[in-house]
């Protein structure tokens, strides 16, 4: 997190049968809605409202925010790491692997003798100087970053920016592919 700039994103893991109604499951929105809707009810003196994939909460005059991801345990992948149901902001539902998605990125970073984080937090950082700000994620930025292999090898953080510029001007910061495939598209 960048203080004043970025907040702290907290997985709130549900049960399935919190998001059945009937024999089906509830919209990703609803289930937002409610969300935001009880921590309202906790929070009443907090701004509270929700995002695409979240329930923001704002703590300290909105200097302090915190992203609630309300995730479904799905079960496990082949590779024994959990697989969660999160909002995909437009009211379904998409398959996520934080700890699978970690390990690819800390596997990319120590690859890299730790330029990766420090280059996506250069990065992140020069995103929130811009007026208006861009619309990058951090998530699609260190997995763009993990799968190009960008910050490998002997380079200097300048060349490491640079390529990663490159990068994204050339692929016009669209959605990827999920190198390890739980995701789908990742924006």
């Amino acid at each position: 997190a960048i203080k004043y700039h970025s907040d702290v994103d907290l997985l709130a893991v549900f049960s399935r049968k919190d998001v059945k109604w009937g024999d089906s499951y509830i919209s990703s929105g609803r289930f937002l809605d409610n969300i935001r809707d009880n921590l309202l009810e906790r929070f009443w003196q907090t701004d509270i409202s929700k995002d695409k994939q979240a329930v923001v909460v704002c703590f300290g005059d909105g200097e302090h925010s915190v992203d609630v991801v309300p995730a479904v345990f799905w079960g496990m992948n082949d590779r024994k790491y959990p697989v969660y149901m999160i909002p995909d902001g437009l009211g379904e539902w998409i398959p996520t692997s934080p700890e699978f998605h970690n390990k690819y990125i800390q596997a990319a970073d120590e690859r890299s003798g730790g330029k990766l984080k420090r280059t996506a937090q250069l990065i992140k950082f020069w995103r929130e100087c811009r007026s208006p700000r861009i619309p990058l994620s951090s998530f699609h930025l260190e997995i763009l970053l993990a799968a190009s292999r960008k910050c490998e090898g002997i380079k200097s953080y300048p060349q490491c920016l640079h390529e990663t510029f490159e990068l994204l001007a050339d692929r016009g910061c669209c959605a990827m592919r999920d190198p390890i495939g739980i995701s789908g598209n990742i924006g």
